[in-house]
């Protein structure tokens, strides 16, 4: 990004020779303070002649002369000035500088913070080893005003023992053009950007490779709506931990990429409540908008993890993408680990292997609650390893899945598997033009013979002809539940008008290259814009 040129040093010490020289009295506060191009002198746009007269690099808080910001010291004193204007004026070193999480549920910033493309940067806290009182972050509520932007979290090394983000506790504002990096532990919530946001809107924030996120998961949440030592829900992520509306709006994260790995790895699994892990939000609850979101970090958890996102109640994911590779014991899912509550996935895509015990999809782990799980013109090319309940697209299922395309490897773990399918091992709902060419569909690690080319157990589904096989001949198994097998096995094209699986059709197979590290990965070619690049 561009940063602001300033004037040069000469012309300010021409004047302070001026003033010295002829003994007049001057007030220098208002050249300071009324224009942040006379203050940001300097290479970096900070002060190297004198100091100012406010407890920033220049500027007046406004928000045409935003304060100036070069230390870690000027930092700190957002504090006093919550409601203001700010721009870093160069990089923010925090090597051994201690910092508190500035402001409180009450006292939020509602003010702007422009990181101009500087960062703040070298931050480390290792916590003590009693129960931390407050979380782990620059701030601590980024109200329903407060914009922070074009900032770089930078080489971040974060540990704490209750809540521990980059940037912010809880976010109700906007965050746009944020990257993190660095190393964050906790024993309970954890996220690179925010451990919760209500109504947030959050644009173009990333988690750049190299950066891990880990929570022990036997910490205590802190909050005056939480009681101590009784359990409750948690989430690591590698952005943000967990997320719902707020009374002004649903909230937001779009354009947003995390390259985080995530692990939770609980050292007794005795926790009252639950750690849910994901790659770009670990829970997000009634109320939240995911759009064009990707994940190529790797997510290992227990229970309940996704690449995109862990428990997904009564919220949207659309033209979201997972690359990584998830692993965990029940419901695991390519993005989604368990749907609840009218969730919806649409336009999306995940890849990668996806390893569990029960449950295990690759696109969701488990979608339930009242039929009103949906996945909509939707595609996997996952590999699907479980102990019990693999399958292409769901681990269980019950709701609405239309123009799903199954590419998955799908095969039992061990000798008790039990329970392979293409689309989904347990259904009921409505589920119409899935279309199924799995790589792969095996038990044969199995002594078990419960296998169904699409769905095992059909529990009330409806539609008919609602399966297009197209292999050139069936796999080869014995299997126990004839009528499983004679449903699924419908090979009618007609059904099927639109999707277009020719060698330069959208439904065709084409491949992306992974950011950074460049490799390629399998991905329906109309998904090829969504992911940034152009297949090949």
């Amino acid at each position: 990004m561009r940063h602001e040129t300033a004037p040069t040093a000469h012309l300010l010490q021409a004047l302070c020779l001026f003033v010295l020289a002829s003994g007049c009295a001057f007030d220098f506060r208002h050249v300071l303070n009324s224009s942040s191009k006379i203050a940001s002198i300097g290479s970096s746009g900070c002060p190297n002649v004198m100091r100012t007269l406010t407890p920033f690099a220049g500027g007046d808080g406004s928000a045409s002369h935003p304060y100036l910001i070069c230390t870690a010291a000027q930092f700190e004193q957002i504090s006093g000035h919550m409601s203001d204007s700010f721009k870093l004026a160069s990089d923010v070193d925090m090597t051994g500088a201690t910092h508190s999480a500035m402001g409180s549920d009450t006292n939020r910033f509602e003010g702007t913070l422009d990181g101009d493309g500087y960062a703040i940067k070298n931050w480390t806290v290792s916590s003590p080893a009693q129960l931390d009182t407050d979380p782990i972050a620059l701030f601590h509520t980024i109200g329903d005003n407060g914009v922070v932007k074009n900032l770089n979290l930078q080489d971040f090394d974060l540990e704490g023992n209750n809540y521990v983000a980059g940037l912010a506790f809880t976010i109700f504002g906007e965050v746009d053009e944020v990257q993190a990096s660095g190393h964050f532990k906790s024993k309970a919530s954890v996220a690179p950007l925010a451990t919760y946001i209500r109504g947030a809107i959050i644009t173009h924030v990333t988690s750049l490779p190299g950066t891990t996120v880990y929570s022990s998961g036997d910490g205590t949440m802190l909050r005056d709506y939480i009681t101590p030592g009784q359990g409750t829900d948690m989430g690591a992520s590698g952005l943000i931990s967990m997320g719902n509306n707020s009374p002004l709006r649903r909230a937001q994260v779009q354009d947003s990429i995390n390259y985080a790995n995530v692990t939770w790895n609980p050292t007794g699994y005795t926790l009252a409540g639950w750690i849910h892990t994901a790659g770009i939000v670990a829970y997000p609850a009634f109320g939240v908008d995911l759009l064009r979101v990707t994940n190529y970090g790797d997510i290992s958890a227990i229970d309940e993890a996704g690449g995109v996102a862990s428990l997904f109640e009564s919220a949207t994911m659309d033209h979201a993408l997972n690359f990584g590779n998830i692993q965990g014991r029940d419901y695991i899912g390519g993005l989604v680990g368990w749907g609840d509550w009218g969730c919806s996935v649409t336009n999306s895509y995940s890849a990668g292997t996806i390893t569990g015990g029960n449950a295990v999809g690759g696109l969701i782990g488990a979608g339930h609650q009242g039929l009103s799980t949906q996945i909509l013109t939707s595609a996997t090319y996952a590999t699907v390893r479980a102990r019990s309940g693999a399958a292409g697209i769901a681990g269980t299922f019950y709701g609405t899945m239309s123009d799903v395309l199954a590419m998955s490897s799908v095969a039992g773990t061990d000798p008790t598997s039990d329970i392979v399918a293409g689309v989904t091992p347990h259904s009921g709902g409505t589920i119409s033009r899935v279309v199924m060419n799995e790589r792969q569909l095996s038990n044969a690690n199995s002594t078990a013979t419960s296998q169904a080319l699409a769905i095992f157990d059909f529990w009330g589904v409806t539609a008919s002809n609602n399966f297009y096989i197209s292999y050139s001949t069936l796999p080869a198994w014995t299997e126990s539940y004839s009528s499983a097998i004679a449903e699924a096995s419908v090979s009618d094209s007609s059904q099927y008008t639109g999707l277009d699986f020719s060698a330069s059709g959208p439904w065709a197979m084409g491949s992306s290259t992974k950011y950074f590290d460049g490799s390629t990965h399998p991905i329906p070619r109309w998904m090829c814009a969504l992911s940034g690049v152009t297949c090949n």
